[in-house]
Parts: structure tokens; C-alpha cells; sequence
């Protein structure tokens, strides 16, 4: 996730659940106003997919 629109991107802790849904949870800083998200998926052939979403969601 990146909290600069991008210039910087952390690992977002990602969990899975019993029910097989995926869960984080955001920390963000007290300065930031959006949150972009990034997400990729591997397969054990090697193929790849990524997703990126910038300011998927605002912060008060």
C-alpha cells in the first residue's frame, strides 16, 4: 500500500481466514489523506498478474 500516491509502497500484512477470504489491516499515517493499493498474484508456473488501484479510498 502507498500513502504518497505511489512514490512509496510498503507490504500490507496480508492474512487469510478460515473461510478463505484475505484480511490487513491499514496503519496509515496521521498526515495521509488516501490510500493507494497494489496487489499481486503468482501461480506455480511463475505467471504473474498485478493490480494497482491509486487512491482506492480516502482517510478523514
Amino acid at each position: 500500500m502507498s500513502y504518497d500516491d505511489g512514490s512509496h509502497w510498503m507490504p500490507a500484512g496480508l492474512r487469510g481466514t478460515a473461510d478463505g477470504k484475505w484480511t490487513v489491516d491499514v496503519r496509515a499515517p496521521k498526515s495521509a489523506k488516501h490510500v493507494s493499493l497494489r496487489a499481486t498474484a503468482k501461480d506455480d508456473a511463475g505467471n504473474t498478474v498485478s493490480q494497482t488501484v491509486m487512491r482506492a479510498y480516502a482517510l478523514k
